[in-house]
């Protein structure tokens, strides 16, 4: 249904042949998509593919201090580390060589290690602090962009991955519907243990798509069986400051139909899938 359409609908119950305000028509269509959206759940499934992100090596913390010189050694295929401060590291992977400079309050360096054992070399004039320096014995990608920073677990934000997410409706859970090992949530985030590899199938609650530009071409976010609530909804709203009795009328009609559809069996449950490729 566009939003021509159930203006269309809503004039028709109102016996009018246009309305006064399409801003306040707009304002009562995003309204009544919102309750009708909390009243009917909308059930959404999104899928990421998770890949194991075991670390090899970990030191939680390096000073480097002036006049001092560290050195170490890590065994793996990729290394990441965050650099705090004003200084430079000299890498030396077996294969190549590169010194790196780095200045600010967070710099992330991750390097793939062609030979498998790399060397770092710290060096400055001032003193400053490495952190999360980790090493990996698995690399999913070729581009040196997708090695991470250094996490106990993944995390994943349901208001980030879909900004219209509204709340969990179940576990989340592998792609055989069991539970994960380990798995936490904390309000919209999902942490999941680093040696974890596989599905993960978010089930969950969304609000509906905001009418923002109001263009009469506009797809509304409504379920097929709630379309025709939506203009019984709305033509209540508008009409209840001049005719009260038939805004009552819809209303009840309303109350009626959304009644007898939550209580049917069906629901109609939309479906993402996300395949992370490389590290997550």
């Amino acid at each position: 249904m566009t939003l021509n359409e159930l203006k269309k609908e809503v004039l028709a119950l109102m016996f009018e042949s246009e309305i006064d305000s399409h801003e306040a028509f707009v304002f009562s269509v995003n309204r009544a998509l919102v309750e009708i959206h909390s009243e009917k759940e909308r059930l959404e499934e999104l899928k990421i593919y998770k890949r194991r992100c075991v670390t090899n090596e970990y030191i939680k913390m390096l000073v480097h201090e002036v006049g001092k010189f560290e050195k170490l050694t890590l065994n793996g295929k990729a290394f990441s580390l965050t650099a705090v401060g004003t200084g430079s590291v000299f890498l030396d992977n077996g294969l190549s060589d590169e010194n790196i400079s780095f200045s600010g309050t967070a710099t992330k360096i991750a390097r793939k290690i062609n030979a498998g054992r790399a060397t770092l070399s710290f060096a400055g004039d001032f003193t400053y602090t490495v952190y999360d320096i980790a090493s990996f014995d698995e690399i999913y990608s070729e581009n040196e962009d997708d090695i991470p920073l250094y996490e106990s677990r993944a995390k994943y934000d349901m208001r980030e991955l879909d900004q219209r997410f509204l709340s969990f409706s179940g576990a989340v859970t592998d792609s055989e519907g069991g539970a994960i090992q380990g798995l936490k949530i904390d309000g919209s985030i999902v942490s999941v243990p680093p040696e974890y590899e596989g599905e993960l199938i978010f089930h969950y609650r969304r609000m509906p798509i905001k009418i923002t530009d109001g263009e009469l071409d506009t797809v509304l976010d409504v379920s097929p069986e709630c379309e025709h609530l939506l203009a019984l909804k709305i033509a209540s709203y508008m009409l209840l400051d001049g005719n009260e009795g038939l805004a009552e009328y819809y209303l009840s009609l309303y109350r009626s139909g959304i009644a007898h559809i939550k209580s049917s069996e069906g629901r109609r449950t939309g479906e993402k899938f996300h395949d992370v490729l490389g590290w997550t």
